[in-house]
């Protein structure tokens, strides 16, 4: 079982290069580029739709 501290034991940068690491772990950088990028272009696409109208 791995050990546990509470959170407020922690440095803050200490707290901030463990959550880092843990998301970049899970997380799939690649895909959310992706889906950043297609957002984007939904974003831009609906703001033109919506100053057409």
């Amino acid at each position: 079982m791995p050990a546990t501290v509470q959170a407020e034991a922690l440095a803050p940068d200490q707290l901030t290069a463990i959550v880092t690491r843990a998301l970049d772990d899970l997380v799939d950088l690649q895909a959310l580029d992706a889906v950043r990028a297609q957002s984007a272009l939904e974003r831009r696409a609906l703001l033109a739709w919506i100053e057409r109208a």
